[in-house]
Parts: C-alpha cells; sequence; structure tokens
C-alpha cells in the first residue's frame, strides 16, 4: 500500500534566501526539477544538507585519490551552488585537506566525525561551490553522471558508457 502523494510548500533558507518552494519525496510526480529539494546525510544524521534543484554536474572521478578516499572503482559527485545548500551539522565536521591533482589548489573534504561518512568537499579558488557525494543522497532517482574524468586510471572494468555520460576525459 501507498501513500497518497501530495505536495506541500516549505519555507527554505538558503544561504540568506527565504524562498518558498514545494516539498519533494523520492518518486512523487509533478514537481519541477528546478523546484527539488534533495536531502543528504551522512550514516549516522549527524550531518545534513538540503540542496535546492538539481545540481550544476553530476560526475565520477577514477583518480587514485577518490578511490582510496571512498574504497571504490571511483567517486561519484553532484556539484552545486554554494548558495543553494543548506549544512546543518549536529557535531562540527571532520576536515581532511590535500593538494588536488595536476596543480590545483587544495581540496578539503568535510566528514561525519561519529561514522566517518564523506558528505561534502570544497576547492580552493571555488568559494561559489559544493560538492556533494552522491551516496549521501541515497536517492535511486539521482541524475545521471554526464562526465567522467581520470578515465585512464580506471579499473578495465569499469567504464561509464551509459548515454548520459557525455564527456570522457582522460
Amino acid at each position: 500500500m501507498s501513500a497518497p502523494s501530495s505536495t506541500s510548500t516549505a519555507k527554505l533558507e538558503i544561504k540568506g534566501e527565504e524562498q518558498s518552494k514545494p516539498k519533494v519525496s523520492t518518486g512523487e510526480s509533478g514537481v519541477s526539477k528546478k523546484d527539488a529539494i534533495r536531502m543528504a546525510q551522512c550514516c549516522c544524521g549527524n550531518m545534513k544538507l538540503t540542496c535546492l534543484g538539481d545540481p550544476i554536474r553530476v560526475s565520477v572521478c577514477h583518480c587514485y585519490e577518490c578511490q582510496r578516499r571512498t574504497g571504490s572503482a571511483f567517486g561519484a559527485q553532484a556539484r552545486y551552488s554554494y548558495s543553494k545548500v543548506k549544512i546543518e551539522e549536529k557535531v562540527s565536521s571532520t576536515v581532511y585537506s590535500r593538494k588536488g591533482d595536476e596543480n590545483a589548489g587544495k581540496i578539503h573534504f568535510h566528514f561525519c566525525p561519529n561514522c566517518g561518512s564523506t558528505v561534502y568537499y570544497r576547492f580552493d579558488g571555488m568559494d561559489d561551490m559544493l560538492i556533494v557525494t552522491l551516496g549521501s543522497f541515497a536517492d535511486k532517482d539521482f541524475p545521471e553522471p554526464t562526465l567522467s574524468v581520470y578515465e585512464d586510471r580506471a579499473h578495465s572494468w569499469s567504464q561509464m558508457t551509459h548515454s548520459t555520460c557525455t564527456q570522457h576525459w582522460a
């Protein structure tokens, strides 16, 4: 038995802006993607993010650092404008910073000190961007990646061949 579908209006304050937007639950129809409110969180719920609308870009990264950071074959992430994300932390996130690949600035990974989940990260020099780890959304209907980077470091069995992934960088 499924619950009846309903759209209600919620006041959402993101980075100083108060906006009236419909609440979105997974699978709800009739709501514009630009109005979607997406929730991300760590495993224990101490870190929560509210993201307004679809991300600017969804990508996967096969670099060795993302493989180590995620414990998987690649990292998957969604890039948002910082002004479209509200961060709620019951406890302050722990930050791990490292130098980016190819002479890039530092990357600052924010993870939960309780459960260890990496929830988001930021790049030096990209103050207007926030990158949310895809698994933090736990949403099977999340938009698919359109970009795959460091493919020269990808595992031989890992290929991003779906039609939505239109950009492939070595």
